[in-house]
């Protein structure tokens, strides 16, 4: 029924812990909080004596836990032709950022309502890749031209409680789509390029009647899903970009 908690102490692990009895709050005098931000990476530890309404002491309570660097996303772009997507924005969004590898040699994104490509080449002189395709987003599914194995090393902050989840419009005809991913793995951890989304027939809405992937190993297109499905299709795997057609003007919603 009530809780007294007589000593609290947190922090690193390895180090010696700070008393912070005085910066606890409680509404019900049962759960006691104390509230911190911006700590660094590390392992901390925290230590709690506390008594109950009947008497009762509990004096080796402890906990300890881990602040870790969020994982970066990392694909593998094989020579040639590869669709390429990602999960939510990249902390950096320029191209250049992006797609940093030298054996990148073009990025290209698809405008539906104009039927317009937008790209951007890797300049010789400079090195840089270059055009009227500057940035990168998520929900954007991106056509990548590479001489090259090359390794994209893409860091993604995660969603916080302000943040608006993503969507992605889709006009009639042909789009070129990215996958978008909310929730992420186990934790909120970033899905990684493989990780499983959902079924094409859950992730794509009720207008979408062709979706194609294009396997870059062996070059070929494949259907992921047709309307209407029998068994709902192939999964949307994070990293994937897909040409998808619809016959209205819809919205993706991971």
């Amino acid at each position: 029924e009530k809780v007294t908690v007589s000593k609290a102490e947190f922090g690193v692990s390895s180090a010696t812990l700070t008393d912070v009895t005085a910066e606890l709050g409680t509404s019900d005098t049962k759960v006691y909080v104390r509230a911190t931000s911006d700590l660094a990476l590390g392992t901390y530890k925290a230590t709690g004596t506390a008594t109950d309404l009947a008497g009762n002491k509990a004096t080796g309570l402890s906990s300890t836990f881990v602040i870790a660097k969020r994982a970066d996303f990392k694909m593998t772009v094989l020579p040639g032709t590869t669709l390429v997507s990602f999960p939510l924005d990249p902390a950096d969004t320029s191209i250049n950022a992006v797609f940093s590898p030298a054996g990148i040699v073009s990025v290209s994104s698809y405008d539906t309502a104009t039927g317009v490509f937008s790209s951007a080449v890797r300049d010789e002189s400079s090195g840089e890749l270059a055009g009227d395709l500057a940035s990168v987003e998520s929900g954007v599914g991106y056509v990548v031209v590479a001489d090259a194995v090359s390794a994209l090393v893409v860091p993604i902050p995660s969603l916080n409680a302000s943040s608006i989840p993503p969507s992605t419009p889709i006009d009639i005809g042909w789009n070129l789509v990215g996958v978008t991913d909310v929730t992420g793995g186990s934790g909120g951890a970033l899905q990684q390029p493989g990780s499983t989304i959902k079924l094409g027939e859950d992730y794509f809405p009720a207008k979408v009647t062709q979706v194609y992937s294009w396997n870059a190993t062996s070059k070929v297109w494949q259907v992921l899903m047709t309307r209407p499905a029998v068994d709902g299709g192939a999964n949307v795997i994070a990293g994937e970009a897909y040409w998808a057609y619809t016959t209205a003007a819809q919205v993706i919603v991971p």
